[in-house]
């Protein structure tokens, strides 16, 4: 994450994307994996619009409900 972090922040959006695709394979629901995405897609949607949707879709992943946790069944 702190890679992916430190790529967005000096706009190496092709490095942070990468790194935060690795991410969310290993954790997909991961809420910091998301908002970094997010932020990701925003400062991307400034050059390319069509990546606003992209944004919103991480965003609404990212505050979507999840289940409480029910032992086994939700892990």
């Amino acid at each position: 994450m702190e890679e992916a972090r430190k790529a967005r922040t000096t706009t190496d959006d092709a490095a942070a994307l990468a790194k935060l695709d690795e991410a969310k394979e290993l954790a997909p629901r991961d809420p910091n994996v998301l908002y970094e995405r997010a932020l990701l897609f925003e400062d991307m949607a400034k050059s390319d619009p069509r990546l606003k949707d992209m944004a919103t879709a991480t965003h609404q992943a990212l505050f979507a409900p999840r289940p409480a946790k029910a032992g086994s069944l939700c892990e």
